[in-house]
């Protein structure tokens, strides 16, 4: 792989802290809600969220535990504490984040002055008794037509993955809504962590956000890597909150790009191509080799007929020998492209995933192709521009 970029664009989003609590404290918080007041939801039997401190991002939750949590903690009862650390300092506006470690320093500091102040009504002790049990890190690519995010999540799907990296099946099974176009998830339970490539936009619509907020997302892709205790525990823990949210943050790059770089077994620094242009761009350029071009446009057949079916099954299914599947793969890696293809889409051309996630700058090889693709079809064809500069 080649040297990550440094990139300044990466914020923590969401902090989860969590405490268990016995039933006389569950009992001891029931009689201090007053559930005639719209701060006050019961969501389910004995489950219930207090949104009294929403204007700056923070909800909490009580809820009875399952039967690992009680396992695990002892207690019946569960208090989480959601936080979006950017409308801590950003109060209500869903469109502004962190980039900076005195903005985040601030939203510390503006935390646990909150937190106090919930401990003073509530009584639910000091915010280091808590347990972080969930943080998330994010960036914003924006200017990314849409159709070009629905064919990338898409394209995500079909690209063998290391062992340990498992679809969301639980996602997609108990999420209605939920379309593989708009959303790449994966997770790793061995190591803690979700990893997302998701469309921002329809995430907004879909979260009903106000429409300046909804307008604001519109042609963005967002990358969050979704951090649980295991992996909180191994990478950032620290002697107390603080020093944990802060050892994260500086970290933020180096964890996204980590998780990034050891998901993929297929090169990800290839461009995708419109399947004709693909077809003679590859007869043009292995020459006289014309055995080489078909075994790679019978891969690449097998891709376009079955458009749910994942590289590695392609090449199993055309291909038993390992040798020939090595030989093929090599063979596209050193064109430059990538059999997985935009068949029957409007879409001539996609740039490298890496460049495209802004991961790493394109390639000279990229640029080309980009040149060869608008040089037949135009403008049409989109390119992340500020990477060519």
């Amino acid at each position: 792989k080649r040297t990550v970029r440094k990139l300044s664009n990466y914020f923590i989003h969401t902090i989860e802290l969590i405490k268990a609590i016995d039933i006389e404290k569950y009992k001891e918080l029931i009689s201090k809600c007053n559930f005639n007041s719209k701060n006050y939801k019961w969501i389910g039997f004995q489950n219930f969220i207090n949104l009294e401190y929403i204007q700056y991002g923070i909800r909490l939750e009580i809820r009875k535990c399952t039967n690992n949590e009680i396992k695990n903690y002892s207690k019946p009862f569960l208090i989480t504490v959601i936080v979006n650390m950017n409308m801590l300092i950003y109060n209500m506006d869903l469109t502004k984040q962190i980039h900076s470690t005195d903005e985040f320093d601030e939203a510390i500091e503006t935390l646990f002055d909150i937190m106090d102040k919930i401990d003073s009504d509530f009584q639910i002790g000091d915010i280091d008794e808590s347990n972080l049990s969930r943080l998330d890190i994010a960036r914003d690519v924006h200017g990314i037509p849409e159709n070009i995010i629905k064919e990338v999540n898409k394209m995500l799907y079909r690209i063998p993955m290391y062992d340990g990296y498992t679809n969301n099946k639980s996602l997609e099974e108990n999420c209605p809504s939920f379309m593989r176009e708009n959303s790449f998830n994966i997770e790793n339970n061995s190591q803690g962590f979700e990893f997302v490539v998701y469309n921002k936009h329809q995430a907004a619509l879909d979260n009903c956000y106000y429409n300046k907020c909804v307008d604001y997302f519109k042609d963005t892709l967002r990358i969050e890597l979704r951090c649980k205790r295991k992996y909180i525990r191994q990478h950032f823990l620290e002697k107390n909150l603080k020093r944990t949210l802060k050892n994260a943050y500086v970290n933020m790059s180096s964890s996204v790009s980590r998780v990034y770089n050891r998901l993929f077994k297929f090169p990800t620094n290839l461009c995708h191509l419109e399947s004709k242009m693909m077809i003679k761009y590859l007869f043009d350029e292995t020459g006289n080799k014309k055995a080489r071009c078909r075994r790679m446009v019978t891969l690449l057949d097998e891709l376009d007929k079955y458009p749910k079916e994942d590289l590695q099954t392609a090449l199993d299914n055309v291909y038993p020998s390992d040798k020939r599947q090595n030989n093929i793969k090599k063979h596209y890696e050193r064109y430059g492209v990538s059999p997985i293809t935009m068949r029957g889409r409007p879409i001539p051309f996609i740039q490298s995933l890496d460049s495209l996630l802004g991961f790493y700058p394109p390639t000279d090889q990229e640029i080309k192709l980009y040149l060869m693709a608008k040089k037949k079809y135009g403008k049409s064809v989109f390119f992340q521009k500020a990477l060519v500069e």
